[in-house]
């Protein structure tokens, strides 16, 4: 390597290990892009119509204002994070008015499954009447009022206790049980 100083009283082994020191620190200088940076540095210079009077100096203005393209990423990830961040409290809520939707709909689907079992024939109505009967096991009752699959919903989801007459109007029309029986 002509680069090297040529002492000839430098042992081989001493000679191999500078070498091996240069290869690395050009290696460590290739990873790090200090020489891609020197290098736009030098291309820049040689491209400028009117070159300036001190070099060093433009250097130093050059380095100076010299920006890694990471840092455009980097902002990039920063303006990202700051409007997630922003958008988080209008998410949540988003995700608990579905959760709530979710659970209304399940609400609504065991509705409808009751009484598509207790209207059999599908003729969205069913007669009160039997619905008496088959809850309270009494044979005779007065009142009949025929109740549509709309109505039914209606009065299931306004009751308090929603799901204990879901669970009676399922004992008395799919077990065939009558949940009143002697009260």
């Amino acid at each position: 390597m002509d680069f090297l100083p040529t002492d000839t009283n430098l042992q081989p082994m001493q000679k191999a290990r500078k070498e091996q020191k240069i290869r690395d620190f050009r290696t460590y200088l290739v990873e790090k892009e200090v020489t891609l940076a020197l290098t736009k540095f030098l291309l820049a210079l040689r491209e400028m119509e009117n070159r300036p009077e001190n070099p060093m100096e433009y250097m130093q203005e050059f380095f100076g204002e010299y920006r890694d393209p990471l840092w455009d990423q980097v902002e990039k990830f920063e303006i990202e994070n700051a409007q997630m961040i922003e958008n988080l409290p209008r998410l949540e809520a988003e995700i608990v008015q579905l959760r709530k939707d979710i659970a209304d709909q399940k609400i609504l689907n065991k509705i409808n499954s009751t009484y598509d079992a207790i209207d059999k024939e599908q003729t969205n109505q069913i007669s009160t009447k039997l619905m008496i009967q088959k809850l309270s096991g009494f044979a005779k009752f007065d009142v009949d009022i025929k109740i549509s699959k709309e109505q039914f919903a209606k009065f299931c989801q306004e009751s308090l206790i929603l799901e204990e007459y879901i669970d009676f109007f399922n004992k008395g029309f799919t077990e065939e049980t009558a949940p009143f029986q002697g009260d």
